[in-house]
């Protein structure tokens, strides 16, 4: 039972590992720029053609919060992507 689970464990892994180059693949082919957050709104990714289109390099950004990057000024940022978790 336990050498099963081990073998389900690393092929959920390989999956998974497969998932994030395809998504990685993507957003570098992408002619805009994509971006994604953790669950504080910390910025963790950013495509190589965030650089392109605004100049700053990504590891500045990479750690701050989207919300001094991005803003809205109808609805505030923040609440949307709130907003979009609680709803999953």
């Amino acid at each position: 039972v336990m050498q099963t689970s081990n073998h389900a464990l690393e092929n959920a892994n390989r999956e998974l590992e497969a998932s994030e180059e395809r998504f990685r693949a993507v957003a570098e082919a992408a002619s805009d720029w994509i971006w994604e957050v953790d669950r504080t709104l910390a910025l963790t990714y950013l495509s190589a053609r965030f650089s392109a289109v605004t100049g700053y390099p990504q590891t500045l950004w990479l750690g701050q919060d989207i919300g001094q990057l991005l803003f809205c000024d109808t609805t505030p940022l923040e609440l949307w992507l709130r907003n979009l978790t609680e709803q999953d």
